[in-house]
């Protein structure tokens, strides 16, 4: 029987296949990534409550500009590994947020 995954490896398994979820591959598998439109519908099911504007296109269009560091119209794996990094930061940001206003 293999071992239970910790808190974090089950969140780490969770990135890695909503990115599965979402990418899509090109010809003979090779190129491989988050589409413009697959890019608006992963941020409106599965980061509604953490972002705002899921539903506009034109906000979701520039972040997935931003994301899109090579500029070949996909997110692929590691733009997507770094948005989920400042969303992280963000949450962690908010979260502290709190205990420096208790200690004032």
């Amino acid at each position: 029987m293999a071992a239970e995954l910790s808190e974090l490896e089950k969140a780490i398994e969770t990135l890695v296949k909503t990115y599965d979820k979402y990418a899509t591959r090109g010809f003979f598998r090779r190129k491989r990534g988050i589409s413009k439109g697959s890019f608006q519908k992963m941020l409106s099911e599965e980061l509604h409550h953490m972002l705002t504007d899921t539903e506009n296109s034109q906000a979701v269009d520039q972040m997935r500009q931003s994301c899109d560091k090579n500029q070949d119209g996909q997110i692929g794996f590691e733009e997507y590994w770094t948005l989920m990094g400042r969303i992280a930061n963000s949450l962690l940001f908010i979260m502290e947020e709190p205990e420096e206003n208790a200690e004032k």
